[in-house]
């Protein structure tokens, strides 16, 4: 829990934040991010298109504190929507309702959301809604059938982990849906705990998904259930343009390019914007395995000692207020 806490509130900071905006490009971070703006962003579309390679934009521009946050990050996802399009781009937004209101104001949140889905609907994107913590899940699933009422380009995703995700698969059987094995630690109230349990749940999920042929996301680097899902979609005989296998950018490179030789769906999945950071943290905060992977694939010396101080500052900074 300190850890969480503390993880959290440093993506928050805008001295974490300005640090990290100006290093981690340098301390090789940018094989992990998409781009902090927006003319880096459509470049890396650019590069991905041209590999073959579908697009999902995990958009975090702003640090969420109160409502003219919500109302600036709207108009950058809009903008981008936009600039896209000009550009020939067609992509998926993997929003975040919490970057959008959802703890603010439900309501709200949702007429924001709608707004965004008439502009996605516009310059032809999609719109995923992300979910996370157990506790939003209920609220974001039913937002995603509200919305989807209007519109046909929305869909959510379906945390393998939990208790109750083929109830969910199940809801949304007739729609396109993301499914993934995990996104943060649950309480075994209403979650798997071991590895095992998940990955079993995971392949119930694909196998429920592929019985209904709706359009299917399998957002996971593992070779064994990727090899069970293109192994049980060509027993159902399903197109390969029914489902998609979707990565994240940096990662996995070697399969992602062989899939696509294949010719399967691959989707690069990447978060993007000047707050991207906070996907890291909030992941690492939520789930400290994660911090092993990047370790192993980015930190040096060099940027572990980095990296430290400017968390350092920030908590020395955080004690001497507290003391006046």
């Amino acid at each position: 829990m300190v850890l969480r806490d503390i993880t959290k509130q440093l993506a928050y900071s805008d001295t974490f934040t300005n640090g990290v905006q100006a290093i981690a490009p340098k301390l090789g971070f940018k094989p992990y991010i998409g781009g902090t703006t927006h003319a880096e962003i459509i470049e890396t579309c650019k590069v991905l298109q041209a590999s073959g390679q579908r697009i999902a934009i995990d958009y975090i521009g702003n640090a969420i504190i109160d409502a003219a946050d919500v109302t600036a990050e709207k108009k950058n996802v809009r903008l981008l929507m936009q600039q896209l399009h000009a550009e020939g781009l067609s992509a998926v937004f993997t929003l975040q309702p919490e970057q959008f209101g959802l703890l603010l104001d439900v309501d709200e949140c949702y007429n924001m959301l709608y707004e965004l889905a008439e502009v996605a609907r516009t310059y032809e994107h999609f719109i995923t809604l992300q979910t996370a913590e157990y506790a939003h899940v209920q609220t974001i699933i039913s937002m995603t059938q509200q919305l989807q009422e209007s519109f046909d380009h929305i869909s959510t995703v379906v945390q393998a982990h939990f208790y109750r995700a083929q109830e969910d698969v199940e809801t949304f059987r007739d729609a396109a849906l993301t499914l993934t094995k995990k996104v943060c630690n649950e309480s075994e109230a209403v979650a798997f705990q071991d590895k095992m349990d998940i990955d079993l749940n995971m392949i119930e999920l694909i196998e429920q998904r592929f019985q209904t042929g709706s359009y299917t996301v399998i957002a996971t680097h593992d070779k064994n259930i990727i090899a069970f899902a293109k192994r049980r979609a060509a027993e159902y005989n399903l197109p390969q343009t029914s489902y998609e296998f979707q990565f994240h950018i940096g990662q996995d490179v070697a399969l992602q390019e062989s899939l696509v030789q294949e010719g399967y769906n691959v989707r690069t999945y990447f978060p993007a914007g000047a707050h991207w950071h906070t996907h890291f943290t909030t992941h690492v905060a939520n789930r400290p395995q994660n911090m092993k992977y990047v370790s192993d694939k980015v930190f040096t010396k060099k940027t572990n000692t980095v990296l430290a101080l400017l968390a350092s500052v920030w908590l020395l900074r955080k004690l001497l207020k507290r003391k006046k």
